[in-house]
């Protein structure tokens, strides 16, 4: 005998394959939206990062304006000058050593600012060695005390995200001193469960409760993406002692872009 047709299992198939429909395209119009709302942050990161990479370019261009153009400027006052005290040998020797100076001074920009493009200790000593490098030029130049503590299990790092470390220490280190005023620092790279941590800290002023200069916030911004590019995190905050403790964390094996 056959089956007696049933209008209620047609009505109910139907219902049911139309909110299975109805289902498929809510997700989809979910997907779509979480899509587009990954494209705006796509953008508005890249605007950043952008805007990042300018005004990194702006301050080696400063820097190349105000210490070299003025350095040369200088250098060629002094040979005009030598040209014109030609008969005075005494006067040709002040100017011959003001030369010199300015020559030698002009070297040492030169290798600042090349540092700041790229970091050459980084593929000839390796990151320890640079590390330690970077800590007592610093001292050299700003008087402030660094103490470095560095425990790697494996003496290569790959370069990228070497440089990476490399490039959040040197932004560290200038933040610490155009800003915070402070009078001791102490940094710290250890490699633990396959990331490194690098620490830097100091007894200068404290973030917490003050308002962020605009100089400061491009520097963490900058500290940011370099640990971000690689799949890091960094995190900034002020110490019990009113000092600032920054720790950036990124896989030893490189990730990210």
């Amino acid at each position: 005998m056959a089956d007696t047709f049933n209008i209620q299992d047609v009505y109910d198939k139907l219902a049911q394959s139309r909110l299975e429909h109805l289902a498929e395209i809510s997700l989809r119009n979910k997907s779509e939206n979480l899509l587009k709302d990954l494209l705006r942050e796509q953008k508005k990161m890249t605007a950043h990062f952008m805007a990042i990479r300018e005004e990194e370019r702006k301050s080696v261009a400063r820097e190349i304006q105000e210490d070299l153009g003025q350095m040369l400027a200088s250098m060629q006052l002094n040979l005009s000058l030598m040209t014109l005290e030609s008969h005075d040998q005494t006067q040709i020797a002040v100017r011959t050593k003001e030369l010199e100076q300015l020559i030698s001074s002009s070297i040492s920009a030169v290798q600042r600012i090349s540092s700041q493009l790229r970091p050459v200790m980084l593929d000839q000593l390796g990151l320890a060695e640079a590390i330690e490098w970077q800590l007592q030029e610093f001292m050299k130049s700003s008087g402030i005390p660094c103490k470095g503590i560095i425990l790697l299990k494996e003496k290569s790092v790959h370069i990228e995200v070497a440089t990476a470390i490399y490039r959040v220490l040197q932004e560290a280190l200038v933040n610490i001193f155009n800003c915070s005023g402070a009078t001791d620092i102490q940094v710290t790279l250890l490699e633990r469960s396959g990331f490194l941590t690098l620490s830097v800290c100091d007894n200068g002023s404290g973030l917490s409760g003050n308002i962020i200069s605009e100089e400061r916030s491009l520097s963490i911004a900058r500290m940011r993406e370099w640990a971000m590019v690689f799949g890091g995190k960094l995190r900034i905050c002020s110490t019990s002692s009113n000092g600032n403790a920054l720790l950036a964390r990124i896989p030893i094996n490189r990730q990210g872009g």
